[in-house]
């Protein structure tokens, strides 16, 4: 979530969308990755994960460079050249925890995690297009998002473990994004302001949605 969440900051900043709040939001994530892939290299349960961390590390030292310096195209240009492999490498390691961890509800706390990453890289998207970065794959890689979230909020709906809360969530995250979704079509002036304000929103509920999972798994333990 965080590697999107950062270049979607950045657009922001360069397309002057909450300029200030955007700023704090890209300082916000790039402290907090690095935090956190630090506190995982001393966690790392096994060479193979040692190893995925290894190849974060990899990527993650010249994308955060470059998050730091003023927002321009060339910035931007220079973030995407690392962005699908450093979300690759997290991707992995996500995988390999959850593998670590052998229960049904890592499934859930993976699936709703991710859902978190993907409402953030649909809000990149759109803002990469909005500064006029008219790549080939933009279309592509936000229809195969809003795909994927589609299918995983079905599967989290369905989930046998969720409590009534969690299910009344679930119901509230449907209605944002369906919300979402529709923001993305337009084009307006008006547009970026809202699609950045709805990825927030719906940032905040996939988090709350994903923290309830991760205390039903503690419970079980």
């Amino acid at each position: 979530m965080l590697t999107q969440r950062i270049v979607k900051a950045y657009c922001q900043i360069g397309l002057g969308v909450s300029p200030e709040s955007s700023k704090k939001q890209l300082e916000e994530a790039v402290d907090l990755f690095g935090r956190q892939l630090s506190e995982l290299e001393q966690f790392a349960p096994s060479p193979k994960i040692e190893y995925a961390l290894s190849r974060v590390r990899i990527y993650w030292s010249p994308f955060a460079r470059a998050a730091a310096n003023p927002a321009t195209r060339y910035g931007v240009k220079t973030l995407t050249e690392f962005d699908d492999e450093l979300l690759f490498a997290t991707d992995q390691v996500v995988i390999l925890i959850e593998g670590a961890a052998s229960s049904p509800h890592a499934r859930l706390i993976n699936i709703a995690g991710r859902q978190r990453m993907l409402g953030q890289r649909l809000a990149k998207l759109y803002m990469l297009n909005a500064w006029g970065f008219d790549q080939p794959r933009i279309q592509s890689d936000s229809d195969r998002a809003r795909f994927e979230f589609d299918g995983a909020l079905r599967e989290l709906q369905k989930a046998p473990q969720n409590t009534s809360i969690i299910n009344r969530q679930l119901t509230a995250a449907v209605s944002r994004w369906s919300e979402f979704k529709q923001a993305l079509t337009t084009t307006d002036k008006a547009s970026p302001q809202r699609v950045a304000d709805l990825s927030e929103e719906l940032l905040h509920r996939m988090d709350e949605i994903t923290r309830l999972y991760e205390t039903l798994f503690s419970r079980k333990r």
